[in-house]
């Protein structure tokens, strides 16, 4: 549950794809994203725009079998 509604960040730490709602329905729409391969416990970052509701994330197509999510305000 976000306090403020805003933008936040989701980032994975490692390669998969994100798909993210917030009514239980519809997927929402990056705002940006950026891919960081190299970089250790953090490849990939995706902005999405939230309201106050809770937020469902689904990964799907990641290399291995264990990722690292984290959701916060983006900056």
């Amino acid at each position: 549950l976000f306090e403020t509604p805003g933008l936040y960040q989701v980032t994975l730490s490692d390669n998969a794809w994100i798909d993210v709602s917030q009514d239980g329905a519809t997927t929402r729409k990056p705002v940006a994203s950026t891919m960081r391969p190299g970089c250790p416990g953090v490849s990939k970052s995706v902005r999405f725009q939230f309201g106050t509701t809770p937020i469902l994330v689904v990964v799907s197509g990641a290399k291995s079998d264990s990722i690292k999510i984290a959701v916060a305000p983006a900056e």
